[in-house]
């Protein structure tokens, strides 16, 4: 059975926080929150949907980019969190081309139980990742993207760099709302899939 998300409910939006008030009240936690969206967006806003991520084999000199990310020692975090992202999606792939070859073939947005396991595995990866980057800020991830959603929902920017804040902070929310959806996923999958035929 898979892993249960950590930052979703059943309707796909994050819990809202453990406490009743707001960390945005407090310019201390508001600073911490901020801090934490700014490491999260070294993690998430590199290439971890399958749209993104070269899946051909590692020999065939495709991957130049992951060449010049590896130099490059100062995100190690985004570093880890792609290698396995792109590991799994690797390993899912025979899934998704099983699924485009099958005769008769299924009609678009119909997947197996395969793909959607998937998906629960590669939601388990990235949750892991980022709570251990949130951990340093004494969040857990739910309660983290709910004070997130609590802040970027308010209308009260006094200056540049909290509208900066937010546009960074709703940018976020947007990615970790595509992750968390197994139809984005999934159709970067059998993107994928097709490309590798």
């Amino acid at each position: 059975m898979p892993e249960e998300s950590k930052w979703e409910d059943d309707e796909g939006k994050a819990p809202d926080s453990d406490n009743d008030e707001s960390k945005r009240d407090d310019p201390a936690d508001m600073q911490t929150l901020m801090s934490a969206v700014s490491a999260m967006e070294d993690l998430l806003l590199d290439d971890i949907m399958p749209a993104d991520i070269y899946l051909g084999d590692d020999d065939d000199g495709s991957d130049d980019d992951e060449a010049k990310r590896s130099s490059d020692s100062s995100h190690p975090p985004g570093l880890a969190l792609f290698k396995s992202v792109r590991s799994h999606c690797k390993s899912s792939l025979p899934s998704f081309v099983s699924l485009v070859e099958s005769v008769p073939p299924l009609p678009p947005g119909s997947y197996t139980l395969e793909c959607t396991r998937a998906h629960d595995a590669y939601l388990v990866i990235i949750e892991r990742h980022l709570s251990l980057c949130l951990s340093a800020f004494g969040y857990a991830l739910h309660t983290f993207v709910g004070d997130l959603r609590e802040a970027v929902e308010r209308e009260d920017f006094n200056t540049a760099d909290d509208v900066m804040w937010h546009a960074q902070g709703k940018e976020l929310l947007e990615v970790v709302e595509c992750v968390c959806k197994f139809e984005n996923w999934a159709e970067g999958m059998r993107c994928r899939a097709l490309d590798y035929l």
